[in-house]
């Protein structure tokens, strides 16, 4: 797994820095940057790199990629890549859309495939997005999980997300610094028996400072803290610390400094950071009408039931 992630980084600053220099001019307003991000709480520890590398662009219009690569303290890791296009309007809201091929190597050992498109609706002070995530629906095994009587399966779940943001305050006290509010609804399934659904709201607080002496112009430092509650899962909070690095030309590297709606061009897509994946036991093929006792947490109540009446059941989301 080290491998992995360091091979993971490496490959995404790599082709982002080998391709921005041959497609960076002196005179464009917007530059590729480098993020880090670092996220704890009552899901996994997350550790994740972003590269934004514009493209093709004129004074209106941008295409860029979007890469993406992570890693959780639960042995799990996951590549985005990402491609999207956005378009300033005459009434200055931005319209943008994007796709992703996601890649997932799950902490049971298990790769999970999955597209995801959206589209954003943004401008200086507000935005609107709209997620979509369809995955590879087949199962994997999950050993792990493995007892006597049953066999242990992980899936992917497709699903669908929603977000309203809004600036809320902009005190430029200190530092050029805004503050976000978002709220959103999330959905998840899986049509397989013994997969619940997975749905809820969600809302998130961001502080963002922009151009932070010592990182230069268009660096960036944000510091979210998020909160989403469903059946499956209760109430999860989580605290995220961003580092922003630009790189290659353009930008502020040409004397210019990005503001309103120029600075929302560079916004990062916002979108699930990874493929739901869930846990079920079913019964062993291998064995015939057998009694047993569920005891596990996420199983059914305790109580006695013939294993062929049984299909699965599910386990808490991992995330």
């Amino acid at each position: 797994m080290p491998q992995l992630r360091a091979a993971s980084v490496f490959a995404i600053v790599s082709a982002a820095m080998a391709v921005a220099s041959s497609v960076m001019a002196d005179d464009i307003l917007w530059r590729p940057y480098f993020e880090a991000h670092v996220r704890a709480g009552d899901a996994a520890e997350v550790g994740q790199g972003n590269v934004f590398l514009p493209l093709l662009e004129d004074d209106a219009s941008m295409l860029f990629a979007d890469l993406r690569g992570q890693w959780t303290d639960e042995q799990a890791a996951e590549g985005n890549f990402g491609l999207a296009y956005r378009q300033i309007m005459s009434n200055d809201w931005i319209v943008g859309g994007y796709a992703f091929y996601d890649l997932r190597h799950s902490r049971f050992n298990n790769n999970f495939q999955q597209f995801t498109v959206g589209a954003e609706l943004l401008n200086a002070c507000n935005g609107l997005r709209v997620n979509g995530y369809i995955p590879d629906r087949d199962a994997d095994d999950a050993p792990q999980l493995n007892t006597a009587t049953t066999l242990g399966e992980e899936r992917a779940y497709y699903g669908v997300d929603f977000e309203y943001e809004r600036l809320v305050l902009s005190p430029h006290v200190f530092c050029d610094c805004e503050v976000w509010a978002a709220v959103g609804v999330f959905h998840f399934n899986n049509d397989t028996e013994g997969y619940e659904d997975i749905t809820g709201p969600r809302a998130r607080v961001e502080m963002r400072a922009f151009d932070v002496p010592l990182l230069g112009v268009d660096s960036r430092v944000v510091l979210a803290g998020q909160i989403e509650n469903d059946d499956i899962r209760g109430t999860v909070g989580t605290g995220t610390v961003t580092l922003r690095i630009p790189f290659g030309r353009g930008g502020g590297a040409s004397g210019y400094r990005l503001a309103g709606i120029d600075r929302r061009m560079v916004a990062p897509i916002v979108r699930d950071i990874d493929i739901i994946t869930s846990t079920s036991s079913i019964p062993n093929p291998d064995l015939g009408p057998t009694t047993i006792t569920s005891t596990g947490s996420g199983d059914p109540p305790l109580d006695e039931f013939d294993i062929n009446d049984v299909q699965s059941w599910g386990n808490l989301p991992i995330y």
